[in-house]
């Protein structure tokens, strides 16, 4: 009698905790993200019931991204993680996709993320809508056609380096910046048109563009990073804006083809080997409001006279280092 009642309790009470359970486990939240496959995609649905594709199982010479999938709005190209020897390893959406020649990706989609699309050596031709802030473009030697809808949404960084095929690029007006190794050893890149809104480039943006001969900086750029030129073996001329008040470290550093610079009047600061190698340079105009040259700003630059105020810090900057100096018109009057 006792044996009876005692498994009686034992299955109340077993039927009890697993209603207990079940109703735990039915109120607890869905976590995220969750995959999903479809359309020959794997991606991930976020708490926003927003996509993120992260896998791509199209073979296409064409490949236009969905704006949705399965109901979902894709919003982000990712990468697939995966665990590797030291920390995690990313294989892009589309990385390494050697069958596309173009891809279309619809409005909506606002960023890329790591090697989402790199490595396609066969792409020739991208579509980036305006709603994109963020999106990286790499590797891709043969992309040759980029096109960049004009958009509300400011960009907030972007690249192609080493889309060494490259050859031209417009920027609309949500580019105002252009981003560190934006076009860095885009070999073949011969004409860049700015957006006017562009008030930034940053550092290493067209480093080693051995093909740009000349480019036409806007008038709202007010910063160049360093590096920012470096190794731009083909370049002649610059006309940097009035806005820019310092020529940063190594910003035109092995620019060996480089003959005319026109520096603004109130450049304060010419960093370090700024000018380095230019061996072609043989006139700079360097106002009074400089008061700081590099010892190694125009190291290499043999051919160089310095044309400046006379009784300037620049004057006695040339003749310190042993660079002819020749007076510009106006007469230097100190400032209190």
């Amino acid at each position: 009698m006792k044996t009876t009642r005692l498994i009686r309790v034992n299955i109340v009470f077993a039927i009890s905790f697993c209603t207990v359970f079940i109703l735990m486990f039915s109120s607890c939240k869905e976590l995220y993200p969750i995959t999903k496959t479809a359309e020959g995609y794997t991606f991930e649905i976020d708490e926003n019931q927003n996509a993120t594709l992260i896998k791509n199982d199209i073979l296409a010479e064409t490949i236009e991204i969905p704006s949705e999938i399965s109901s979902y709005k894709v919003k982000k190209l990712s990468c697939v993680e995966e665990a590797a020897l030291v920390g995690v390893s990313l294989t892009g959406v589309f990385e390494g996709n050697n069958v596309v020649k173009e891809i279309i990706i619809p409005e909506g989609v606002v960023e890329t993320y790591g090697p989402a699309i790199a490595n396609c050596y066969n792409l020739e031709k991208i579509t980036i809508p305006g709603t994109m802030t963020t999106f990286d473009v790499v590797r891709c030697d043969n992309l040759k056609e980029v096109n960049i809808v004009d958009g509300d949404t400011i960009t907030e960084s972007f690249s192609f380096s080493d889309c060494s095929g490259l050859e031209e690029i417009y920027l609309p007006k949500q580019i105002n910046k252009i981003s560190t190794n934006a076009f860095a050893r885009c070999y073949s890149l011969k004409n860049v048109k700015f957006s006017k809104n562009v008030y930034c480039i940053e550092s290493v943006a067209f480093q080693g563009c051995t093909s740009l001969t000349n480019i036409d900086l806007p008038d709202k750029l007010s910063e160049i990073g360093s590096n920012a030129f470096q190794c731009c073996t083909s370049l002649q001329t610059i006309d940097v804006p009035s806005k820019v008040r310092i020529i940063e470290s190594w910003t035109f550093d092995g620019c060996k083809s480089l003959e005319i610079v026109n520096l603004p009047e109130d450049l304060i600061k010419i960093g370090d080997g700024a000018f380095r190698d230019c061996v072609s340079l043989e006139r700079i105009n360097v106002y009074d409001e400089c008061d700081y040259i590099a010892d190694n700003a125009f190291e290499g630059c043999d051919k160089l006279t310095i044309y400046g105020i006379k009784g300037s810090y620049v004057e006695q900057y040339a003749n310190e280092h042993n660079i002819p100096f020749e007076e510009l018109d106006t007469t230097y009057e100190p400032t209190d």
